[in-house]
């Protein structure tokens, strides 16, 4: 890709009919067009709907400018005589450019210089240690006053690392020095964010001479944006970007998991400066769908010269409107969580799974992202810690119905789900779309009206709140139509003051992409514990009958069913089903089972009351390994091998499961003329029936494993 593409961003992924959704749109060219469409994967099967922002818009160039860092409202007035004080721990020093400690612009305050050292810019006057400062250790660092000399030292918390200091005469104050120039972890130049440092800072002190001016708690309320002054003036901070609260301080001691076992060790916040979870960019237009608008996928076509984006919404039906008999819960957690992902780039069998090497698969857009420094909660940031934030306003060039995720050669997350929904749209079955985002915040109201709910493909991340409404939901008597693999896996928070924002922390085992460092697996949002769901004792297995089992990049394979399945009671799900295997093409890998599978397993919570239906075995081995929360010195417990189940609850619930990412990639084969598509649509037909499924028990078969 030359240059800069056209590409935009909406405020939520979601609106109702009667409230406004913001969208921002860079456009390097200028003006633009936008029109609204119904959502499909492939650009002539959009259907163009006729609305108020149709036409030509206002555009520019909107910038991407990373870094976390922190400003203070009522600003922090330079000192005549100035006593400050702050821990730092640089993850990369030497990083051969300067990064911002705290101060007032370039010309009073604390960086590192691009070797690492400590230098201090006051007035004219240049104070460098004449040594870097080491990476990844605490280090004290002082700014005071003695006489006429400003005075410069540090210490590192470690035996053997000399101190350093330097002294020089004081400068006269500069009264024309903005006090809303200061900032901690950046300086501002054009309303931008530069020299972003990357590391920990603690305990900041600001005093001229004896009076303190400002002295900041990071400690208190990690999961807020704003860090509260402790000092006689309540000079309260505000942090952009989200960097990471909630995590160690120089003082942690090594008894706590957590912030919120130990608050007081927790009194740092880590910086990045590829951090991004609020692009910035205006709003180029808003979009308020009519009240006759149904609830439904759709998109903002942007066209300009040969470019065109489409950014991808869901409208949830309206207060008022008559309910559908299903809802179609969309996955926008794990959106977010794969957003502008790139950790697979660096696997070694990219080749040998996609058939082609990393150049030829990877889209220019996602090369620019990778320019741009946009990153997901898969990646690491440049200084080598795992991302545990990602947000929806910015570009998420991934993000799109018409994806097709270069290493599986299909679609994934969004682009499957549209599949999905394009189907839906196919058979003329009636549904209605609701958001983990909406789900998270209403809880199992937003389900009751529903005969059944039905989930995405692949529907890894989930909130406390989000999981406790589908299982109050199941546990009422909702039926539960569960067609996706990895499911409810990570434990997934929602930032109370910034909603858009999600934050996942890994925890220290599983299957995941890294690992959360020492003490830090409880989320800042809330101080529960990260990671996988299953180290709470709530793995997905106690919900859905089936939980992560295998994940696999070699050819999907098909179900078989299981002497279960053709139980009387079972009749209604296998109509029009003669062959004993359950197969068709999958556009995802080839078949029904494949790239994330989930089995049933007692010992991690299958209820008795679950049924085995069918079963897919011979992963090819080579492609194929078991989710490593499994593995113990002894070997590995679980299975290479995947379940269709289902559970009779005895509160009326029902689910089903064919937990499978590929199953809903073969919907359409055939014209959907398929045994996956006819099971799916036997399911639906009988859950979404006021009286439910015909599936009282004829026989005493024991089919739970």
């Amino acid at each position: 890709m030359t240059g800069a593409p056209l590409i935009g961003y909406g405020d939520r992924f979601e609106v109702a009919p009667g409230e406004s959704l913001g969208f921002h749109v860079s456009a390097p060219a200028g003006g633009f067009e936008a029109r609204l469409v119904r959502l499909a994967r492939r650009a002539g099967d959009l259907v163009p709907i006729a609305s108020a922002i149709d036409g030509v818009h206002d555009g520019a160039e909107r910038p991407i400018a990373t870094g976390s860092h922190m400003a203070v409202a009522a600003g922090v007035p330079l000192p005549a005589r100035p006593a400050i004080s702050l821990w730092v721990r640089p993850t990369r020093p030497a990083d051969g450019r300067d990064q911002a400690l705290l101060g007032w612009g370039r010309s009073h305050g604390l960086f590192l210089d691009g070797e690492g050292r400590l230098r201090l810019s006051w007035g004219g006057v240049e104070i460098v240690t004449g040594r870097p400062l080491a990476a990844a250790r605490w280090s004290e660092v002082q700014v005071e006053t003695r006489g006429d000399r400003i005075v410069l030292s540090v210490r590192t918390a470690d035996e053997g690392i000399a101190d350093g200091s330097g002294e020089a005469a004081l400068p006269p104050t500069d009264l024309k020095i903005d006090p809303q120039a200061f900032y901690i972890a950046a300086i501002i130049e054009n309303d931008l964010p530069v020299a972003c440092f990357d590391g920990k800072i603690a305990r900041p002190r600001v005093a001229d001479g004896g009076a303190p001016l400002a002295a900041w708690n990071f400690a208190k309320d990690p999961g807020s944006p704003v860090v509260i002054d402790e000092g006689p003036a309540a000079r309260h901070g505000r942090l952009f970007q989200t960097p990471q609260r909630g995590v160690t301080g120089p003082e942690w001691n090594g008894l706590s998991g957590g912030w919120s076992e130990d608050p007081e060790g927790y009194d740092a916040i880590a910086f990045h400066s590829d951090d991004l979870t609020d692009a910035g960019w205006p709003e180029s237009f808003a979009f308020t769908p009519p009240a006759d608008l149904p609830s439904e996928a759709y998109g903002i076509e942007l066209r300009q010269g040969d470019q065109r984006d489409v950014v991808p919404f869901f409208v949830l039906p309206a207060p008022d409107a008559e309910p559908a008999p299903l809802a179609f819960l969309v996955p926008s957690f794990s959106y977010l969580a794969y957003a502008n992902e790139r950790h697979w780039w660096t696997n070694p069998a990219v080749e040998a799974i996609a058939g082609a090497p990393l150049d030829a698969i990877v889209a220019p857009i996602e090369r620019w992202a990778e320019e741009a420094r946009l990153i997901s909660a898969y990646d690491y940031h440049r200084d080598g810690s795992g991302c545990a934030h990602a947000s929806l306003r910015r570009p998420l060039v991934n993000m799109r119905a018409d994806y097709r995720h270069p290493l599986l050669r299909g679609p994934h997350q969004l682009g499957a789900d549209i599949a999905t929904i394009e189907w839906l749209r196919s058979t003329g079955q009636r549904f209605d779309v609701i958001t983990d985002h909406v789900l998270h915040e209403r809880g199992v109201e937003a389900l009751k009206p529903y005969r059944a709910v039905m989930t995405g493909s692949h529907p890894e991340y989930v909130s406390a709140a989000l999981f406790d409404a589908v299982e109050a939901y199941v546990g009422g008597g909702g039926r539960l139509i569960h067609l996706g693999g990895n499911a409810f896996y990570f434990v997934t928070s929602v930032f109370a003051e910034e909603p858009h924002v999600i934050e996942v922390r890994r925890g220290h085992a599983g299957t995941i992409p890294w690992q959360s460092p020492p003490g830090e697996g409880r989320q800042a949002a809330t101080g529960e514990p990260g990671g996988l769901w299953r180290w709470r004792g709530r793995s997905a297995h106690r919900l859905l009958g089936t939980g992560t089992a295998a994940v696999s990049f070699g050819e999907g394979r098909p179900y078989v069913r299981d002497a279960a399945s053709h139980d009387p009671a079972f009749a209604w799900m296998f109509d029009g089903v003669d062959a004993t295997a359950i197969d068709a093409r999958a556009e995802l890998l080839g078949g029904p089972s494949g790239f994330e599978v989930d089995a049933m397993r007692a010992d991690l919570g299958t209820p008795a009351d679950t049924v085995r239906l069918a079963t897919a075995i011979g992963f090819d081995p080579a492609l194929t390994f078991i989710a490593s929360e499994d593995v113990l010195s002894t070997g590995t417990a679980g299975a290479m091998e995947s379940h269709i189940a289902y559970r009779r609850l005895a509160g009326g619930g029902r689910v089903f499961s064919a937990p499978s990412i590929a199953w809903t990639s073969c919907l359409a084969d055939r014209g959907g003329d398929n045994d996956v598509a006819r099971i799916t649509a036997n399911v639906i037909r009988a859950f979404t029936r006021p009286e439910g499924p015909p599936d009282l028990p004829t026989s005493g078969g024991d089919s739970h494993d």
